[in-house]
């Protein structure tokens, strides 16, 4: 499984550095940070399995004396590390440009300092976004496919949230009120732990799908 993992670092040894130069240049364009790390966290999904498409790296995977599932767990293991870093290392260049010294020396932006409930929503969001994706480049056998239907599903949410379109409504109605309201009040008490919980609950169902797609397709 390590061997997995450090072949999705080396798959992305040039993007590292050229992130690692961007991230402090959006500050001086004055751009959204959390948005361009959440663009940051989707290019390396998009890396690793576009080189896995372009190279049909899963005829030779597949022959490898390692389980699926561990195959897809160093995957997943490498996008929360990534999540992680690049969060830190975020937060560190907001530090700089907002509270250190040579934050003088810089222009003004207009984008607040990243507090802590930022980076537990940043997390929960981009949780979110990579349990959705992962399972769908592992479902479909093309990376074109894939982007294809990505790209579809977000403009069914955008449209079903822009029309308010009750997609789980009766599906809700099904929960006990008791039950709604016992989750409302662990919110309340315990956003932070919630929104980690949440995440992780997430990624770990995505992480079971996608060992089953993986585990079931045929590799041509």
């Amino acid at each position: 499984m390590l061997q997995m993992m450090k072949r999705d670092f080396l798959i992305n040894s040039m993007y590292y550095l050229i992130v690692l130069f961007v991230i402090p240049f959006v500050y001086l364009l004055d751009f959204s940070p959390i948005f361009i790390y959440m663009a940051v966290i989707f290019g390396f999904v998009f890396n690793i399995f576009y080189y896995d498409d372009h190279n049909h790296v899963s005829r030779a995977i597949v022959s490898m004396p390692i389980r699926k599932n561990k195959i897809v767990l160093a995957r997943y293991l490498f996008l929360i590390m990534m999540i992680n870093f690049y969060m830190l290392y975020l937060w560190m260049i907001d530090v700089i440009v907002h509270h250190s010294i040579l934050s003088d020396m810089m222009p003004t932006v207009s984008y607040k300092p990243i507090t802590s409930i930022t980076i537990y929503l940043s997390f929960l969001f981009i949780s979110i976004g990579v349990a959705v994706s992962v399972p769908i480049y592992y479902l479909f056998q093309s990376f074109i496919k894939s982007l294809l239907a990505q790209f579809a599903l977000l403009m069914l949410a955008f449209v079903a949230i822009s029309l308010e379109v009750p997609i789980f409504g009766k599906y809700l109605d099904l929960i006990p009120e008791s039950f709604v309201m016992d989750i409302l009040d662990l919110i309340k008490l315990q956003p932070v732990l919630f929104i980690l919980i949440f995440s992780l609950i997430c990624l770990f169902i995505s992480y079971k799908l996608s060992v089953l797609i993986f585990s079931r397709r045929d590799i041509v």
